[in-house]
């Protein structure tokens, strides 16, 4: 008898976010996904970013950064509709909004409390070596677990 299997490549059908996105793609299946139009000088701007860091200095100004969440609006609530119907073990799928600016500000202004201020263009190693020597924060809040999330962002190139 010879029995073939074929999994995912270094493992990593044991890796939880690797598990997850087949059960996401399920939700996705025969699902066509469109932002609306933005206007025409938002539109024209979006084209001619060529990747994130492009996308992300369109955004610095407010009224395009407005103009481009309104086009995303639809996108998000069709997923996330989509998503809220799965299950995993009898348990439904969470769907939780992202921080609003405000908010992030608030945690950064909590987190000095703790220790000398944090810069906003921390990188991540840095900023998880900066946190993890305040033993302080560690001991009041528990947060240094180690936690999944499945983090989407839908860009459009044209």
């Amino acid at each position: 008898m010879l029995i073939a299997a074929r999994t995912p490549p270094m493992g990593s059908w044991r890796n939880p976010p690797e598990r997850i996105m087949s059960i996401l793609n399920l939700a996705l299946q025969a699902v066509g996904l469109m932002r609306s139009e933005a206007s025409d000088e938002c539109e024209k701007k979006l084209r001619s970013a060529g990747g994130l860091g492009q996308l992300r200095e369109v955004a610095k100004d407010p009224a395009m950064r407005q103009e481009m969440k309104d086009s995303i609006e639809p996108v998000k609530v069709l997923l996330t509709q989509m998503f809220r119907r799965l299950y995993l073990k009898d348990k439904k799928f969470k769907c939780f909004t992202a921080a609003t600016e405000e908010a992030i500000e608030a945690l950064w202004e909590q987190l000095q409390k703790f220790g000398p201020p944090l810069g906003n263009d921390m990188k991540q190693p840095s900023l998880k070596k900066e946190l993890k020597d305040r033993k302080q924060l560690a001991q009041a809040s528990g947060i240094f677990r180690s936690l999944y999330s499945v983090q989407v962002l839908f860009l459009h190139y044209s």
